[in-house]
C-alpha cells in the first residue's frame, strides 16, 4: 500500500514487536526521482486507506533498501 502514493518508489514493512503493539509495526520507504517524502503526508495518505492497526508507527526514508546478495531485501 505504500507504493501506491506517487512519492514512493520501493518499500518495505516489517513487524518489530507484539502483534497487538501500537508501535509494532515500522515502515521504510525510498523516494521515487524527483520526489521529496513527507512522512506526515504518507500517514495519511495510509490512514485513509488502511486500518488504524495497519499503519506503520514510523516511516523511515532510506536510499536504496537494503538487499542481501539475491535481490531480496535484507530485513
Amino acid at each position: 500500500m505504500l507504493t501506491s502514493h506517487p512519492a514512493i518508489r520501493a518499500s518495505c514493512v516489517i513487524a518489530t514487536g507484539p502483534a497487538r503493539a501500537k508501535d509494532a509495526l515500522r515502515g521504510f520507504v525510498v523516494a521515487a526521482e524527483g520526489f521529496a517524502i513527507d512522512p506526515d503526508e504518507l500517514r495519511d495518505h495510509l490512514k485513509a486507506r488502511l486500518p488504524a492497526y495497519m499503519v506503520p508507527a514510523s516511516l523511515t526514508v532510506l536510499d536504496p533498501l537494503p538487499l542481501n546478495p539475491n535481490g531480496k531485501v535484507d530485513r
